[in-house]
């Protein structure tokens, strides 16, 4: 008995290869544009704004493993709603961990000059905590006077000026972050005293206003 003979139609072939690539093609594509959905910016948010649900929005960012731990998942949401922007967040922007804080009284950012000799040496940077004490007068009226105390650096400008020098050297200007109250003090210690920065590595003791009758000594004896 002959078997007939099936004949197939290369054209039937060739469209059947074409619907599988592109099914394969399509999976492909949507497992590569699967993200982890993150939080951003739905507009502008002003430094120092409470943020609200309306300032938040939801996106998709493709990512290779695990999402970075500067982003801030959607899922965080709730934590983020309610605190403080603590820097402009341009609208589009991704939220990033370390852009909001808790709320509580409006914060201001302040430039403190200072001497090159009156900082400790390259090793103050955005994030440290440092007190600033202002000298005030001359001679046996003269006094130092804390300022403020353990507030936050934001930022040091004139890097290069903080690694020594003489008094007539270049200022830098240690940029802080504090209360309203505390920045008007620092602006009017910059304009009208000697001021030098501290880093705070500890609790601080509470000191207070000191002269030179808490040194036991007298303008010029060095006793």
């Amino acid at each position: 008995m002959k078997l007939p003979v099936v004949l197939t139609d290369r054209r039937f072939v060739a469209g059947m290869v074409l619907v599988v690539s592109a099914l394969l093609g399509l999976y492909a594509f949507r497992a590569d544009a699967s993200g982890a959905p993150v939080l951003a910016a739905a507009r502008d948010i002003a430094a120092g704004h409470v943020i609200g649900p309306d300032d938040l929005a939801e996106v998709t960012v493709k990512v290779d493993g695990a999402l970075p731990r500067s982003l801030v998942p959607a899922t965080a949401r709730n934590s983020v709603e309610g605190q403080v922007a603590l820097r402009h967040l341009p609208a589009g922007q991704l939220v990033q961990a370390g852009d909001s804080g808790p709320s509580g009284p409006a914060r201001r950012e302040v430039s403190v000059p200072v001497g090159p000799d009156h900082v400790p040496s390259g090793r103050i940077s955005a994030g440290d905590r440092v007190d600033v004490l202002a000298t005030y007068g001359d001679g046996a009226a003269v006094r130092t006077v804390v300022v403020a105390r353990a507030v936050e650096v934001v930022g040091v400008d004139a890097t290069t000026s903080l690694l020594g020098g003489d008094e007539g050297g270049p200022l830098s200007a240690v940029t802080v972050a504090t209360d309203t109250r505390t920045a008007s003090l620092l602006v009017f210690a910059g304009r009208s005293a000697k001021v030098d920065v501290v880093k705070a590595l500890g609790d601080s003791d509470g000191g207070g206003e000191v002269g030179y009758d808490d040194l036991g000594a007298s303008p010029g004896t060095g006793r």
